[in-house]
């Protein structure tokens, strides 16, 4: 998992096919992909004004060069 700022995030396609699990406080958004189940990424209870990411579930994550300084 990576995260970031809301202003570094942009969700280009597939929001139709997320749904939303919350739980306990409400404050933690997990959203899932309703075809496969994948939770490639989730607001976190943690700071809620950023996002969570699986970087593995982004296209052509091998080619990525992730680091913590770089998100």
């Amino acid at each position: 998992m990576s995260s970031c700022p809301p202003s570094r995030f942009r969700l280009l396609q597939g929001k139709d096919n997320l749904s939303e699990y919350t739980f306990n406080t409400g404050k933690a958004k997990h959203l899932f992909c309703k075809t496969c189940g994948i939770k490639s990424f989730y607001v976190p209870r943690s700071n809620p004004d950023g996002f969570a990411i699986t970087w593995r579930a982004l296209d052509d994550w091998m080619d990525l060069k992730v680091d913590s300084g770089s998100i």
